[in-house]
């Protein structure tokens, strides 16, 4: 089953325009970057291979509320044996898999898809010669572990700290297209311009970038 016709049945039989030719839109080649890059590689024949688990994490993100077992026997992501008989995975072995693959490869094929698609999208959409994007920032409230609340921190609060550890987050996106070309997360002790600095050093020439007043900083800028 091609990739678009299951991310149908996943839903109630019609596909967003937006999700629609998805994996056509994905040239392989950035898929295989992206492992190669991270230092990601198949060792050996799995049933569930490293280039197919991207594919379960983008599965993943536009079905968040199926049960990840579901959308990898939606999107056939499992290989078929020897035979050519259709397998199954324990809930177990879907989890190894995302553990092997881990998170570098998705950073680095955001970054590919993103200079793809939202610098392409900038360029469609000139306003008066100049590619038009905007940068915010955010909270984010990540699971409450150790390991994040030593990353993250637990924010200050009238009641000593908040329940959850937050990410400190700021976007660069497209305006036009609300395409994003660039993000960037730290702990919540660190401020939206400190967080900016490095993707704001990103914006492409000839553009107009727009952000609120809390970004008016001479360092910044300068």
């Amino acid at each position: 089953m091609k990739l678009t016709s299951s991310l149908v049945s996943l839903g109630d039989g019609t596909l967003p325009a937006s999700f629609e030719g998805l994996k056509s839109h994905v040239d392989m080649e950035w898929v295989k970057s992206a492992l190669a890059n991270t230092g990601i590689a198949a060792i050996r024949k799995r049933k569930l291979p490293v280039e197919q688990v991207l594919w379960l994490v983008i599965g993943m993100a536009l079905y968040r509320d199926r049960p990840i077992s579901e959308v990898v026997d939606r999107l056939d992501l499992v290989l078929p044996d020897e035979y050519g008989k259709k397998q199954g995975i324990a809930d177990s072995g879907i989890s190894n898999a995302r553990n092997r693959v881990g998170a570098g490869p998705l950073e680095e094929l955001f970054h590919v898809t993103a200079r793809q698609w939202a610098l392409k999208s900038a360029e469609r959409h000139l306003w008066r010669g100049l590619k038009v994007l905007g940068a915010d920032g955010t909270t984010l409230r990540v699971p409450d572990t150790r390991e994040n609340r030593e990353s993250f921190r637990l924010p200050p609060s009238s009641r000593r700290s908040s329940a959850y550890p937050q990410v400190r987050a700021v976007g660069l996106m497209v305006l036009r297209s609300h395409l994003l070309l660039d993000f960037a997360f730290e702990g919540f002790d660190q401020g939206e311009g400190t967080v900016a600095r490095p993707i704001l050093e990103q914006v492409p020439d000839h553009s107009l970038t727009i952000l609120d007043r809390y970004f008016v900083d001479y360092h910044l800028w300068h």
